[in-house]
């Protein structure tokens, strides 16, 4: 990437919108600092097993040395919306143990985990959102709980 802040001048020229929610890859590389340079909160999505701990560590870190450069450029930090595990599966201690210490290290910003669910799998495999394939579904539910996060979050009060 040439030039970090190119996505951020290209989401200023949008219009008509409040939020944009941009997915990147789990491992630190230039397009997520860019992403990074060019957002106002992150939500930091990881399993509860070994290898997404050390992402979410790693996630974290890179928030930390963004936030001194946007410091140091007189921009507003990065905030943490929140912490987002998923493929949660209760009955295993290392995803008991692993969610056990985001909450103990996040605190508030841990929300409730997204559990395992063979329905993912189905919708992408159907290549439909999870509302579309099973609507009534727990892991639609599991959805809409992880909506309600981010709007409450956000301070969105309005249906959307």
């Amino acid at each position: 990437v040439e030039d970090s802040t190119t996505l951020a001048y290209r989401l200023e020229e949008l219009d008509n919108f409040d939020y944009v929610v941009i997915d990147t890859s789990p491992t630190p590389s230039a397009n997520n600092a860019m992403v990074f340079l060019a957002t106002t909160g992150i939500i930091m999505p990881t399993t509860c097993e070994t290898f997404g701990m050390v992402g979410l560590g790693q996630t974290a870190g890179t928030m930390r040395r963004i936030n001194k450069q946007l410091t140091r450029m007189g921009a507003d930090p990065l905030r943490l919306l929140g912490v987002q595990s998923t493929l949660f599966d209760g009955r295993r201690n290392e995803h008991n143990d692993g969610f056990d210490n985001i909450a103990n290290h996040f605190g508030n910003y841990a929300w409730p985990p997204i559990t395992a669910r063979t329905a993912w799998t189905e919708a992408s495999r159907h290549q439909v959102s999870i509302f579309n394939y099973a609507p009534s579904h727990f892991a639609a539910q599991d959805a809409w709980m992880f909506i309600a996060s981010v709007k409450e979050t956000l301070g969105v009060t309005a249906h959307a």
